[in-house]
């Protein structure tokens, strides 16, 4: 007899690897309490998910919108469901030459132009979201169980209300048409300025037979939302990812490093001898991010990017002249623009690149960080799995989550606000990190383990969940 199947909601889309260790925390956490269980990842990258995490995947919308839509490249291609369900609300490249010159003519007209670009899109959005809804319902029949797996899922930035809002909405209802539990374990609650976007989270909201915030302010933000919110606190899920078992032991102490100036894919490289720092030679993993940044975020801000970028600069220069090595480091794909951005002022100024280790699996970026002394980063969960291997790390932080989990794990002191003039103090923020590295990184393990400990009670209660079929 098969086990009880769950599927896994995210936006996940094979380039953030804080979402996959997410993931990698719920599938192996469950299958610890039950081997048998079965997982499907809803997500925005579902072709690529037998690879990243070896169970399938199923489109998370069926229309894609900007900074929200399914991955079609060629590396993840191609399964059935994809290629059926990736429909964006452009016209596509197999209209015929006249209907494009037709509708071109069209767009052109003043006023009326736009409406009819817009009348379009809409049109085709909700052919193929119904389309979506059809077979996902159908699809539903063999799970047991909807999962909106942690992270910062009530955000409207990237995709807007018709993004991630509207995903959350439809497949907490896909749930109820079923009779299957639907539950929202350990979210955190980010940018929610958008009235139609507050609708659907309030309405997935009370859906739900079960509902957790990874943290007290995403609480309140959501009471904000849904006042008759029920819902309670458990840690951020990647708190339960057991490191010793994602790390490949042939990974173990080295690093996926891409040689500065090598246009090849990255290697592994490195060894125990030279993965640590010696010394007062320190091995220190500075992680960029492309926070306001032009082409690569939602609400760019080039002059707040520029700053920021100006004093990552400086930290580089600060921690070569103190003979620290530094090694830049990504968690996201869309921050290697940043890396590469990094470099070439370096070339420029006539200084030596750095190395850099640009992941693209989590047990990648495990090892990466398994190798540092020292880590900074501005990504909440770059910080969170440099606390689950004991790294004493810094934040530079750009977001509210980011700050609430350095203050809950007693760190705050090695947290500065990107978008606040204290930045300026990175270089002093650094030293004070480094002089105290032993006593930080030994107070952040003496926090992980009652943490690991209610995620885990959480799964249990989910599986309890799934297995007598609550349904509230």
């Amino acid at each position: 007899m098969s086990g009880p199947h769950l599927a896994l909601i995210s936006p996940y889309d094979a380039g953030n690897l804080g979402d996959a260790a997410i993931l990698e925390s719920v599938s192996n956490g469950f299958r610890a309490l039950d081997p048998s269980c079965r997982f499907t990842a809803v997500t925005l990258a579902p072709a690529a998910m037998p690879d990243c995490h070896g169970f399938p995947g199923w489109p998370i919308t069926g229309a894609s919108v900007a900074f929200y839509a399914i991955a079609e490249s060629a590396r993840q291609a191609p399964a059935s469901a994809v290629a059926d369900f990736a429909v964006t609300s452009s016209v596509g490249s197999e209209t015929p030459a006249r209907r494009r010159s037709f509708a071109a003519r069209l767009g052109r007209l003043p006023v009326l132009g736009p409406l009819l670009k817009r009348l379009r899109s809409a049109v085709r959005f909700a052919i193929a979201d119904l389309r979506h809804w059809r077979r996902s319902h159908a699809w539903l029949a063999d799970v047991d169980g909807v999962m909106v797996a942690g992270g910062g899922q009530f955000d409207d930035e990237w995709g807007g209300a018709w993004g991630h809002p509207y995903a959350l909405f439809k497949w907490s209802v896909l749930a109820g048409m079923r009779g299957i539990p639907f539950v929202i374990a350990s979210v955190g609650v980010c940018r929610t300025h958008d009235r139609l976007a507050r609708f659907f989270f309030a309405r997935a909201m009370r859906n739900a037979q079960l509902l957790t915030f990874r943290d007290a302010e995403s609480r309140v933000r959501a009471a904000a939302i849904q006042p008759k919110c029920p819902g309670g606190v458990v840690s951020d899920l990647a708190f339960a990812l057991d490191p010793a078992f994602a790390i490949h032991p042939a990974l173990k102490c080295g690093a996926a490093c891409e040689v500065p100036g090598d246009t090849a894919q990255p290697v592994f490289a490195g060894s125990a001898s030279r993965a640590t720092g010696t010394g007062s030679r320190l091995r220190i993993g500075l992680s960029p991010i492309a926070y306001r940044m032009p082409d690569a975020w939602p609400t760019p801000d080039a002059a707040r990017f520029r700053e920021y970028f100006d004093v990552l600069l400086g930290l580089v220069r600060s921690l070569r002249e103190a003979g620290h090595e530094v090694v830049l480091f990504t968690s996201e794909r869309t921050d290697r623009d940043v890396v590469r951005l990094v470099q070439q002022r370096l070339v420029a100024e006539g200084a030596q690149p750095l190395e850099s280790v640009l992941p693209d699996r989590l047990e990648e970026l495990l090892a990466a960080l398994d190798c540092f002394d020292v880590v900074i980063t501005s990504r909440l969960h770059g910080i969170i799995l440099a606390h689950v291997l004991g790294k004493p790390a810094a934040a530079l932080s750009y977001d509210r989550k980011v700050r609430e989990h350095m203050k809950d794990m007693g760190q705050e002191s090695y947290c500065l606000d990107i978008d606040s003039p204290e930045l300026a103090n990175a270089w002093a923020m650094t030293q004070q990190l480094i002089a105290a590295r032993a006593s930080a990184a030994a107070s952040v393990r003496a926090a992980l383990a009652p943490r690991r400990a209610q995620v885990v009670e959480q799964y249990a209660h989910i599986l309890r969940m799934l297995r007598r079929g609550d349904r509230g």
